[in-house]
């Protein structure tokens, strides 16, 4: 399921090919664009082009957002198992084949994930998301490492639609960690599966949803608001206390990484907000010292790092 809004031209056409490439046929997997009422049009020329009539093209009449185009997709899915892959992310070979054994797994995982890499506007691969686990199979103890900090990112994941029915929808009341709340909300129910192989690529660029809304520094409140939420849902209270101080402190840092980044573009509002939000977040000797070497100057200068991570 292909969330879409006014998408790039080249960018879904090299989403919709990593799809199809390794389609299985119409009788195993439906393939589908849901268009979130796109000012300049769904593209319905570029995906007839594409794919023919293998891909079944949805669209909205109003704009529902983010949350609510990605309950849309689940609505809109015939499937066991839902993934929904963004109008610019990149699924590689094998990603289907291979997280079909958890699928079939016996521990009847709610969600099934793989290790991913990121990639920029051009396609160029920068880094890979910390490794899970050595080996394929069910995580132990799922809930607590994914609530410490975003491990997935929507590439890179399936659900079982019964999980997504059991859990209810992604919240609305998130704008930048309602998957990262998903995920840990179906884990706190579910078994979680891993696939240790890099099987899928999330793209950051500037003009995406991400980096505006770092550049406005809406990033933190968000992260400190599912932080409060996710550590909620882990039962024991002194794992619940570890996980919500050990996810605050990193978000802490991420944001003065991310000030650092500002500071380089010239973009001195965005990196004051994102400073703001870092003591938000944590008051440390630590924190100190990191903001003084950032207004020192004493820092390399960097690109950005995963959204959450």
């Amino acid at each position: 399921m292909i969330p879409c809004y006014n998408a790039r031209p080249d960018y879904l056409e090299q989403t919709l090919r990593s799809v199809l490439d390794q389609d299985p046929g119409e009788s195993r997997m439906q393939i589908a664009l849901i268009d979130d009422a796109s000012p300049n049009g769904a593209p319905v020329d570029l995906v007839k082009k594409i794919a023919g009539d293998r891909v079944t093209l949805f669209c909205e009449e109003k704009n529902r957002g983010l949350a609510g185009i990605w309950n849309r997709c689940i609505e809109l899915a015939e499937g066991r198992w839902v993934h929904i892959l963004h109008q610019d992310d990149l699924v590689k070979p094998g990603f289907y084949e291979k997280l079909a054994a958890g699928a079939e797994a016996s521990a009847a995982p709610g969600l099934l994930y793989c290790r991913h890499a990121f990639i920029d506007g051009e396609g160029r691969q920068g880094w890979l998301s910390e490794l899970d686990a050595e080996h394929a199979g069910c995580l132990p103890h799922a809930l607590p490492h994914l609530a410490r900090a975003q491990m997935i990112q929507t590439p890179s994941v399936v659900v079982r639609r019964s999980a997504y029915e059991a859990v209810g929808g992604f919240r609305s009341d998130l704008c930048f960690t309602l998957d990262w709340e998903m995920w840990c909300r179906i884990a706190r129910q579910f078994p979680v599966w891993y696939e240790p192989e890099v099987l899928a690529s999330y793209r950051m660029h500037p003009a995406g949803a991400t980096s505006r809304l770092m550049a406005a520094g809406r990033d933190i409140a968000d992260n400190k608001k599912c932080i409060e939420l996710i550590s909620s849902y882990v039962a024991d209270p002194q794992t619940r206390a570890e996980v919500r101080r050990a996810a605050l402190r990193r978000y802490a840092l991420l944001a003065l990484n991310n000030a650092e980044i500002f500071l380089h573009a010239g973009q001195r509002m965005a990196a004051l907000r994102q400073i703001r939000g870092a003591w938000g977040c944590e008051v440390s000797l630590k924190m100190l010292r990191a903001t003084l070497a950032l207004a020192r100057g004493r820092t390399a200068k960097k690109k950005f790092p995963d959204r959450h991570a």
